[in-house]
C-alpha cells in the first residue's frame, strides 16, 4: 500500500503487525500470528511477508509487531482449522492463562505454524483459541535475532494480565 523503499529514508522503525492472519468473520479457526505455514494451508506467515519486506527496507529497521491475545472460535468440532459456527471473539493471554489453570482448556501444538492453541467444550460446544505462549513467542524472538531486525512491538500492553513468563521471555531479546 505504502512506497516503503521512498519512506525508509525517514523513517526510524517500521512496525509490522504480524497478527490478525486469522480473525473473526473467518470461515474457520487458524493461528492469529503463524511464524511459517504459507503456501498448502495459508496465504502468508511472518517469515515470508518479512522477507518481502526486507527487500525494501532494511532489517535493522523492522520491529516484529507481537500479539497479547488470541482468538476463539465455536467450531463445527475439534480438528486443527475447523469450520467455524460463530465469529469469533478476541481473548487475552490473561483469559486463556485463567483457561489453561482452570483446565477448561487444552493445549495443543500446531507445528505447522509454530503456534499453540486450545481446545475447549462446554454444554457440547466446541471452541477453539489460536494465541501466543512462551514456546511460540520465543521463536518468534529468535527469528527476530536471527533476521537482525530491530526489535518487538506488542499489542496491546495489558492484555498480559498477571502472566509471570510474558516479560522474562522478551527479556531474552537483549541476551
Amino acid at each position: 500500500i505504502w512506497d516503503l523503499k521512498a519512506l525508509e529514508p525517514y523513517t526510524n522503525y517500521f512496525v509490522v503487525m504480524s497478527y490478525d492472519y486469522t480473525m473473526p468473520g473467518s470461515n474457520s479457526a487458524g493461528p492469529n500470528s503463524p511464524l511459517r505455514g504459507s503456501g498448502d494451508l495459508f496465504e502468508h506467515d511472518i517469515i515470508k511477508n518479512i522477507s518481502e519486506i526486507n527487500k525494501l527496507v532494511k532489517s535493522e529497521k523492522i520491529l516484529l509487531g507481537i500479539p497479547f491475545y488470541g482468538y476463539q472460535w465455536d467450531t463445527v468440532d475439534s480438528s486443527k482449522y475447523s469450520p467455524v459456527q460463530s465469529k469469533g471473539l478476541t481473548a487475552s493471554l490473561e483469559r486463556i492463562e485463567q483457561m489453561l489453570n482452570d483446565k477448561t482448556l487444552e493445549l495443543v501444538w500446531d507445528r505447522n505454524t509454530l503456534t499453540p492453541y486450545g481446545i475447549a467444550s462446554e454444554s457440547g460446544q466446541i471452541s477453539q483459541i489460536y494465541f501466543e505462549n512462551a514456546a511460540s513467542m520465543k521463536l518468534k524472538l529468535d527469528f527476530v535475532k536471527s533476521a537482525n531486525l530491530g526489535g518487538i512491538a506488542i499489542w496491546a500492553l495489558g492484555y498480559e494480565g498477571q502472566n509471570s513468563w510474558v516479560w522474562p521471555v522478551i527479556n531474552t531479546l537483549n541476551k
